[in-house]
């Protein structure tokens, strides 16, 4: 019975003053929901269900969507350090390999996902789980699959400390919510990164995302820091949204949360807030793919030509999951285009969908992939 971690052991690391064992191995402080006495433990014994993602079918072997975020966890802490240091630009093949399936993931892999989307198809009741135990991982393959393009074209800001004795606090989702200033445009999600870095997500349907610089293609990230009040208002928004548990490298600190710590609000909070109906989720739901085709491109700026374009080389690379094809629908442009030395991705309304006019004839009585 394989344990499954929806947090990852090696993000959950980051928050640890030890350096001298494997991140899922160092000393962490933790403190459950209802409980008042924090207790010492390590990032490999929290976090994590057995069987959670397990598939009991026929159609893909039982570990398939465990095997979709172990290929960037490898990856992943020092993806973190490269994001989080403000003194060369990132790499963009680091940024749309490791890091942007990190955040996407942070959204699809939690145990309150089930809840989420049985709210969302009121049809899932216990009986239809019985008869159908595997659906609710499918629609965790397809979700991220939809919601990579968005958290790519997303505003992204790294926020530091400005204390160096200031430190972030993470909880068993690996996000949180604020309206802290550092949101560009006031909505957007938080992702504690480790002690001393946070990284904002901010849904826009429009960004310049890298840029090429001669030395390969290097992603646009904002940078600012934040005070000793600012981390104190982020670390408690962030309890505050736990489900399960908070992690600190500080007993003291969550010692004295019980007495502030209310009561987590309904998980729908993680569903929506992207900007894009269905039709377009689906319509951009292999730009991901098509920016991985030129992220990692080190000869020269790539052509308007190959945006289109989903290389077969990607799939050789580290990490990138097979893409759910759809049997009923046409391929769709590129929301990816260039100003300049600038990679824009453009999130927008498609032509083509089953009912428009423009609906291709040679499609038409092919059945919908089921989701």
């Amino acid at each position: 019975m394989p344990l499954h971690h929806y947090l990852p052991a090696a993000y959950v690391g980051g928050f640890s003053t030890e350096v001298d064992w494997p991140r899922r191995q160092r000393g962490i402080w933790c403190l459950r929901r209802g409980s008042a006495e924090p207790f010492r433990t390590t990032p490999a014994k929290i976090g994590a269900k057995n069987d959670l993602y397990t598939l009991f079918g026929d159609v893909w072997t039982p570990q398939a969507i465990d095997e979709i975020w172990t290929y960037y966890e490898t990856t992943l802490p020092s993806a973190i350090q490269e994001l989080t240091d403000a003194e060369r630009p990132l790499d963009a093949n680091t940024w749309v390999r490791t890091l942007v399936p990190f955040v996407t993931s942070l959204f699809v892999r939690g145990r309150e996902f089930e809840q989420r989307y049985g709210a969302r198809v009121p049809r899932m009741t216990a009986a239809f789980k019985e008869r159908s135990p595997d659906r609710v991982n499918f629609a965790r393959a397809f979700e991220f699959q939809r919601l990579l393009a968005q958290v790519a074209t997303a505003h992204w800001g790294v926020a530091t400390a400005r204390d160096r004795n200031s430190e972030f606090v993470t909880n068993d989702l690996g996000i949180s919510v604020a309206g802290a200033r550092q949101f560009k445009g006031g909505h957007g999600w938080l992702i504690p990164l480790d002690r001393s870095s946070i990284l904002t997500v901010t849904p826009t349907k429009a960004r310049a995302v890298a840029f090429h610089s001669g030395l390969g293609g290097k992603a646009l990230i904002a940078r600012t820091s934040v005070t000793q009040a600012e981390v104190d208002k982020i670390n408690y928004t962030t309890a505050y949204t736990a489900q399960e548990f908070v992690v600190s490298n500080s007993r003291q600190w969550l010692t004295e949360l019980p007495k502030r710590w209310l009561d987590p609000p309904d998980p729908v909070w993680l569903s929506g807030g992207w900007g894009c109906d269905h039709k377009e989720r689906v319509a951009h739901e292999f730009d991901w793919h098509r920016l991985a085709s030129v992220a990692g491109s080190t000869s020269s700026t790539p052509s308007t030509q190959s945006l289109q374009r989903i290389s077969p080389w990607i799939y050789g690379q580290p990490w990138c999951p097979p893409p759910i094809l759809p049997s009923n629908l046409p391929e769709f442009r590129t929301g990816l285009h260039l100003k300049g030395n600038k990679l824009w991705i453009e999130l927008g309304p498609r032509k083509g969908f089953p009912g428009d006019p423009e609906y291709p004839a040679t499609l038409k009585g092919t059945r919908p992939p089921k989701s």
